[in-house]
């Protein structure tokens, strides 16, 4: 029996790095809550650090601080750390006032 066509293209070397990468916009996010004085649960810091991986990279192309220092390269993709965790404190930082606000 032949494997299925994405099963025989699975490249594990592309999930490391997604997972790599997933690792590393979690522990950006989870710097970024110490510095609001905030403890999510765990998913909401890797949510918060993969949409704030995509934020910040939103905002340092409108700005063009993408050759800023401090990017992480795994596997032929990049992680810009530093707005990565500019997109995660504005991610946690919106998540914590829709939270406390009152909705009436």
């Amino acid at each position: 029996m032949a494997l299925p066509l994405v099963l025989a293209a699975f490249d594990p070397a592309a999930l490391v790095a997604v997972l790599v990468q997933a690792a590393l916009a979690t522990l950006v996010a989870w710097l970024a809550a110490l510095v609001l004085r905030s403890r999510p649960p765990v998913l909401s810091l890797v949510g918060a650090g993969l949409l704030g991986a995509g934020i910040g990279t939103f905002l340092g192309a409108t700005v063009g601080g993408l050759g800023w220092p401090f990017t992480v390269a795994v596997a032929g993709t990049s992680l810009h750390v530093t707005w990565t965790f500019v997109g995660a404190l504005l991610t946690l930082y919106v998540a914590r006032v829709a939270r406390t606000r009152r909705w009436r």
